[in-house]
């Protein structure tokens, strides 16, 4: 959900998370889509703000110096602007997101911008419209938080982030088990494939 230009720039250059400071790159991001994803033949499916134009999608907006858009990939246009978005704190409709998608998903993974906010509304309406639906941080936002905690995320998680242990995991922990109260089954599988 919107790979967009001045998401990645907000989140690399916060101080407080020293990221390109430390040697990370985002660029690792789009490595892990890749390995988990599209290597395992899911259909991608890029989520774009629209332009003023309804209907349209705002491509000049991606990241593409961090994020690849495949020829084989689709775009998924929100009914809202970025400007729109910003300056009347209003939310793209899920269900006009979710009826642009095929029917016959098996598994809806998630990822984008921001976990507890556009992405948890995504995924919270996709489950209760029955779709079998993920989140997986590590292609969120908290992939910047993760990285510069713990260091290089793996290309495919051989355990559940959730299940891991220390100080690093705690506050963050509650955080997503808090946003997902609805229903813990929902958060079983983030960040594994």
């Amino acid at each position: 959900m919107y790979p967009i230009k001045h998401y990645f720039d907000f989140l690399i250059r916060q101080r407080e998370l020293n990221f390109q400071l430390n040697g990370y790159s985002a660029v690792r991001m789009n490595e892990i889509i890749n390995a988990r994803y599209r290597e395992r033949k899911y259909k991608i499916y890029w989520l774009l703000f629209s332009t003023e134009k309804e209907n349209e999608a705002d491509i000049s907006m991606v990241e593409r110096g961090i994020i690849s858009i495949h020829p084989n990939d689709d775009i998924v246009v929100a009914d809202i602007s970025f400007k729109t978005h910003i300056s009347h704190k209003t939310y793209p409709n899920a269900e006009y997101i979710l009826s642009q998608l095929p029917e016959n998903i098996e598994t809806l993974v998630i990822g984008g911008f921001h976990r507890d906010d556009c992405v948890d509304r995504l995924a919270i309406a996709a489950y209760k419209k029955g779709l079998n639906t993920r989140v997986d941080e590590d292609v969120t936002d908290c992939f910047f938080i993760l990285t510069t905690l713990n260091g290089t995320i793996p290309l495919i998680r051989e355990k559940n982030l959730l299940d891991m242990s220390g100080t690093i995991f705690d506050n963050w922990k509650k955080s997503v088990i808090e946003s997902y109260k609805e229903d813990s089954s929902f958060f079983q599988s983030i960040g594994q494939t």
